[in-house]
């Protein structure tokens, strides 16, 4: 029987938590304020931003969503990151991705305080990662950190296992590695170029799949058992689906998350903790 990763529980779980450490800042003086950037504007970034406003509503977090012009030149950008760097209120600062051509990213990410950088983006946060520091003195990406949290909360034991990730993404397939290096995991990462998906696949215990394409991964190239995390977001047929084929493997893996509902409520769930975290160091509370 294939057990259900679902991250939507254990999202309400860190939410509930989250609150109540809003609700402990706010009852010495201060309020948690968080700014998402972005340059120019598209519907998913939109549709992503409304989201985790609503989360942080939820969370006692006080969200806001601010365009730039897409004209805008990566030294502007850098201008405005500054400020809110500066910015007391501010606790947290996201830059929503993809940029426009002509931005700068590594700009951009070098740009954020380390201190606000609630996606773990920054060069220091990157180090710390790759440089396997404690998690409770550093910001970790949201989303694959989302799913690390999710496997050790249904209990799967990464030490020694042999997890293959398909995507190398500076966003979800190499901070996904390193974090599963420092689980003592041993890592296979796949890409375009690999030539043998499938060897790699079933060898593996775990399958991260971060490529984009629906129903990659079918029931031909898994072992029983093994545990398949799915970051895939693809619209087929009017609807979001994984990377995986869900219904195909249902029965023969031996976890699976779902899409919707298994990555995406972690990566959220990050977020918030992230920067409630950020709030209180800024505001010297324990």
């Amino acid at each position: 029987m294939t057990k259900i990763l679902d991250g939507r529980e254990e999202y309400k779980k860190i939410l509930t938590a989250q609150a109540t450490q809003a609700r402990k800042i706010a009852s010495h003086g201060f309020a948690v304020g968080f700014t998402m950037l972005s340059v120019g504007e598209d519907d998913a970034k939109l549709q992503y931003a409304l989201a985790n406003k609503r989360a942080c509503a939820n969370a006692g977090i006080n969200a806001v969503y601010e365009v730039l012009p897409a004209e805008f030149t990566t030294e502007q950008v850098v201008k405005r990151i500054m400020e809110l760097n500066a910015d007391p209120t501010v606790n947290g600062i996201m830059v929503l991705a993809p940029y426009p051509k002509h931005i700068d990213g590594s700009k951009i990410n070098s740009a954020i305080s380390p201190e606000k950088d609630v996606d773990g983006q920054t060069p220091r946060c990157i180090s710390d990662l790759y440089a396997n520091r404690n998690g409770k003195d550093t910001f970790y990406p949201c989303t694959p950190y989302g799913a690390i949290k999710l496997l050790k909360r249904y209990n799967v034991d990464l030490d020694g296992k042999n997890v293959t990730i398909v995507g190398r993404s500076t966003v979800v397939g190499k901070p996904m590695a390193a974090l599963m290096l420092n689980e003592n995991a041993t890592v296979t990462i796949c890409h375009t170029h690999t030539k043998n998906l499938r060897a790699a696949c079933k060898n593996a215990d775990i399958i991260v799949l971060a490529a984009g394409k629906a129903n990659l991964l079918d029931k031909s190239m898994v072992r029983e058992g093994v545990v398949v995390i799915d970051f895939g977001s693809n619209f087929v047929d009017g609807k979001v689906v994984g990377d995986a084929d869900y219904d195909g493997l249902l029965g023969i893996v031996g976890a699976i998350t779902p899409v919707p509902g298994g990555c995406g409520p972690m990566t959220t769930a990050v977020m918030l903790e992230n920067i409630i975290k950020a709030a209180k160091r800024q505001y010297k509370i324990r």
